[in-house]
């Protein structure tokens, strides 16, 4: 299913944002859905690739990343468990660099 955001409406990435989070939260409210999450595309076969650097971290200070854009239910939801590191939390989502 695709929802089409308007740029007009939703002209940043937080409004979209914004808009799909209350979307989530008012989904959960169904009775009978278990849960719900959003992918951008087919995940985990369409991803953007990235570097990232931490500091304090050794080795290379770009380390290459795959991203894939999904919410945070999704893992669980069709059963994917992480090989190495760590989940994104609400709190590291809600505060993102600027």
């Amino acid at each position: 299913m695709t929802i089409p955001l308007s740029d007009r409406r939703y002209p940043t990435i937080e409004a979209r944002n914004n808009f799909l989070l209350h979307l989530l939260e008012d989904a959960r409210q169904i009775p009978g859905l278990t849960d719900l999450a959003f992918n951008a595309f087919l995940h985990p076969f369409v991803y953007f690739q990235a570097s990232i650097s931490a500091p304090g971290q050794p080795g290379n200070a770009n380390t290459p990343v795959l991203v894939s854009q999904i919410s945070s239910a999704y893992p669980k939801l069709v059963n994917t468990h992480l090989l190495q590191g760590r989940l994104l939390t609400q709190a590291d989502i809600e505060g993102r660099r600027r």
